[in-house]
């Protein structure tokens, strides 16, 4: 989910390039990257349940030191920064969920 059409359609314009890099590092044979534009409803990511919530939460929150570590694994133009920045939160969150 991109948060502003352009952020998606550079995205897009990456595909192939993206896709090998998470095959690469995370050994994921994905056939191509879907995405759209606009923002996650809240209340649908977590539990109703407030103990479910908080233990979701604090199992998926991550700092910002964990990511500046991955993105030194990637390598991408200054310009793709915030590319970068976000694929290392998609990697330190995946690791966090798959343990990996």
């Amino acid at each position: 989910m991109a948060e502003h059409s352009p952020a998606a359609q550079e995205v897009q314009f990456q595909e192939r390039r993206i896709l090998e890099r998470i095959r690469k590092a995370f050994s994921l044979e994905l056939s191509r990257i879907r995405v759209t534009v606009g923002n996650l409803p809240r209340g649908e990511l977590f539990s109703k349940d407030p103990e479910e919530h908080d233990k979701m939460r604090k199992r998926y929150t991550f700092s910002r030191q964990e990511v500046l570590e991955e993105e030194k694994n990637f390598d991408f133009p200054s310009e793709k920064e915030d590319l970068q920045h976000s694929l290392a939160e998609l990697r330190v969150l995946y690791k966090k969920r798959f343990g990996k």
